[in-house]
């Protein structure tokens, strides 16, 4: 959970630290959108008819004169395409031609800019997380089983571990439920109509995830996320390879799915939504054994609290 839920907390002696090291990202209207690195302010202040920057006050603000969405979508659209074009900064090397919202006041669309770039203003970004399973009732080997898959080599982003089932950003125009059938089809082969059936909403995990300190020119990144997360039976029907994102599944026992996360084997925030699985469906319990189910494993009380908390975290920022 460390690893993903890294930016410190209130309460942690690194935050003050950290939080005194970043420039504060607002609204033209005075509300914190993200946090980000004082590198990328610097850019941004090449951009006064779109922000102004306060070095003094380690602020960020959009020009009031930005007065709608479509205003705000075309300046930083401008920005966007200026860096990449530069080679400004290597997060924008995964540019993906995908537009992410972000939202001021609650639930209300403020500003839209491409997935790449919205990692550099430390916005909050969304995605859906879809655990497939087969319930032992209908497993091979009387066990529930998971279909795992297998991120392609290709992937800008952690090339080749594993991963849930299927997962997708939430990309402009389309909803959480449209994201849900859309990722379905195109990462797993799955029809509308099966998936709407009987895939079943779970929650939502949200966490705040700092990229380590030696992973690029842009170290540090502040990157806050929320995930939907749905689990999807598989009855009669098998995951298929349907784009170049997924390089395969793989049927596993839940006990080699705690294996391979022990491994790091998963993709950071797919490990995490695949604890949130085995605890809701008790095969992860906090306290002393009570049965002798092998399958099931107990562990300490602070220690799944700690997991719970970091899974649930609150978002500073206006959210979706």
């Amino acid at each position: 959970m460390k690893t993903v839920d890294t930016f410190p907390y209130p309460h942690d002696m690194a935050y003050e630290q950290t939080v005194g090291k970043m420039f504060q990202f607002y609204s033209h209207d005075g509300t914190v959108l993200g946090y980000m690195l004082p590198l990328v302010a610097l850019e941004l202040s090449k951009h006064p008819e779109t922000v102004t920057v306060n070095y003094a006050a380690q602020t960020v603000t959009i020009s009031a004169t930005l007065a709608s969405i479509e205003a705000r979508d075309v300046a930083f659209d401008k920005i966007a395409r200026c860096w990449k074009n530069a080679g400004s900064f290597e997060t924008l090397e995964g540019w993906r031609d995908e537009q992410y919202v972000v939202y001021h006041p609650l639930s209300v669309p403020y500003l839209r800019v491409e997935r790449a770039f919205s990692v550099l203003i430390g916005v909050v970004t969304y995605g859906v997380h879809i655990n497939g399973y087969v319930p032992k009732e209908h497993s091979t080997t009387g066990k529930t089983q998971m279909w795992i898959a297998r991120r392609s080599t290709t992937k800008p982003t952690f090339p080749g571990m594993l991963d849930n089932t299927i997962a997708g950003g939430i990309g402009y125009p389309q909803t959480v439920n449209e994201t849900v059938i859309k990722e379905a089809m195109e990462e797993a082969s799955l029809p509308e109509e099966y998936v709407t059936e009987h895939v079943r909403s779970a929650g939502v995990l949200s966490y705040m995830y700092q990229h380590d300190p030696t992973s690029m020119k842009e170290a540090g990144l502040i990157q806050p996320e929320v995930q939907f997360i749905y689990d999807l039976p598989f009855i009669g029907v098998v995951p298929g390879v349907n784009d170049d994102e997924v390089g395969g599944f793989e049927l596993m026992d839940i006990a080699d799915v705690k294996q391979a996360m022990l491994c790091g084997e998963f993709k950071p925030n797919c490990a995490m939504v695949m604890l949130d699985f085995l605890i809701r469906h008790g095969f992860l319990r906090a306290g002393t054994a009570v049965d002798e189910d092998p399958e099931v494993e107990y562990i300490e009380v602070s220690e799944f609290l700690d997991i719970q908390s970091r899974c649930h975290r609150r978002i500073p920022f206006p959210t979706m």
